[in-house]
């Protein structure tokens, strides 16, 4: 690949253990699935904030940070979906107390579709939901369907920049 790699990531459920945190302060019932949208766009920063992080997605991101001083060519773009000006900032702040020093451009977004908007050939979405994959890859890019397989996933990025054939 001639061009970087840009490494879309997204936060919940890749980085953060959205589901767990949701549950934790009853946003979310993991016997019926139901999440409580509307309630989660009244929550303050504080809850976005002390969202816990998902060890094996910390993991990734250091390593795909390793690979750019390996000189493989790629940015990293962690994507934020946002409910509320509330959620925008609890997220920030959570972004900077969790990959400080992990050099990383930030794009919030307010619907999940819009990511879409970035697929192209040079570009690759890192996602835990498979449709968000799927709706990429339709729209042009690549994607990775990520399960807490931090190996897996630098192993097909590997691949994409072509560093190991």
């Amino acid at each position: 690949m001639d061009t970087k790699l840009k490494c879309f990531i997204d936060m919940d459920g890749v980085l953060v253990d959205f589901l767990y945190g949701a549950a934790r302060d009853n946003y979310y019932d993991p016997h019926s699935g139901r999440l409580e949208i509307r309630d989660l766009k009244q929550a303050n920063p504080d809850f976005w904030i002390n969202l816990p992080p998902n060890p094996e997605g910390l993991d990734l991101i250091r390593k795909l940070d390793q690979l750019r001083k390996e000189d493989v060519k790629l940015d990293i773009i962690v994507v934020a979906l946002v409910l509320s000006d509330a959620s925008a900032i609890g997220k920030k702040t959570w972004l900077k107390a969790h990959i400080a020093g992990i050099e990383h451009n930030l794009v919030i977004i307010w619907k999940s579709k819009d990511k879409n908007m970035f697929a192209d050939q040079d570009s690759v979405l890192i996602d835990d939901y498979s449709a968000a994959c799927d709706s990429f890859k339709t729209a042009g890019g690549n994607s990775i369907l990520f399960n807490n397989n931090s190996d897996i996933v630098i192993g097909k990025i590997r691949k994409l920049v072509n560093y190991d054939d």
